[in-house]
């Protein structure tokens, strides 16, 4: 236990370890503080609290953030044993501030924007107003789940792929363009056309997925084809008898 404290005191972030019963133990002086203003006090978790705790320890969801002394955390939670956990939580403020501030910025446009974490298979960790309202998903009921909950006949099946996938982005020019088919909550699916790149932020490579609805795009189309093939079936072609009979008159 003294060398996780001797550890800890030398962390320049929150660090504790807890009980699955939510009693805090050993922590270092930067956790007190985190823990007074997040927990309300420094010795036992609440049951919110070990809640989102555990939850993540269970999931290995990366994307969830704890707000404290005004500064955002993003956190990972270890099992030591069948008993204790270990808390390790990391400053994010200036990457949140930033990449609010670039989702800010184009929150509005027309176009959905889906910002998905390749190491672990495309789990999306920020999205735009216009991808939920695309998807009829809420943008929290999103941030837990993956890109390939979202597109049918997905191609991407594990990690290996994924890794490969964005090695191929990277050498292409930087980004890749592709049809595809996206599902809706209510089980409709529409047609996209996709412009995908590999952006790095907070020093990890991330795929940035800016996804267009095509289908009026793709229903003007076939409009056209459409008036296209009934102009060609409906000219009548000219008989070899009428041509015969043509030609003997000006004979």
């Amino acid at each position: 236990m003294d060398d996780f404290k001797r550890i800890f005191d030398c962390n320049p972030h929150p660090s504790f370890m807890f009980t699955s019963d939510g009693d805090i133990k050993t922590k270092n002086d930067i956790a007190i503080s985190f823990l007074e203003d997040w927990n309300g006090n420094n010795e036992k978790l609440n049951d919110k609290n070990l809640k989102i705790l555990m939850y993540q320890n269970n999931l290995g969801l990366q994307n969830i953030e704890i707000l404290s002394l005004e500064k955002y955390y993003r956190f990972e939670v270890i099992r030591l044993n069948d008993n204790e956990f270990c808390f390790y939580g990391s400053n994010v403020t200036f990457q949140k501030n930033t990449a609010d501030t670039l989702f800010n910025l184009i929150d509005d446009v027309h176009e959905g924007l889906f910002l998905v974490d390749i190491h672990t298979e495309g789990l999306m960790v920020e999205v735009n107003s216009t991808a939920a309202k695309y998807l009829g998903y809420s943008r929290e009921e999103l941030l837990t789940m993956h890109l390939k909950d979202v597109i049918v006949d997905f191609d991407l099946n594990d990690q290996k792929e994924w890794t490969a996938h964005a090695a191929q982005i990277k050498t292409r020019m930087g980004s890749i363009t592709k049809i595809a088919e996206f599902k809706r909550k209510d089980g409709s699916t529409f047609p996209v056309e996709m412009v995908v790149t590999i952006k790095q932020l907070m020093e990890k490579d991330y795929q940035l997925t800016l996804v267009r609805d095509i289908t009026d795009r793709l229903a003007e189309e076939k409009e056209k084809e459409d008036m296209k093939m009934n102009m060609f079936s409906s000219a009548k072609p000219v008989s070899y008898t009428h041509l015969r009979a043509h030609e003997t008159r000006h004979d």
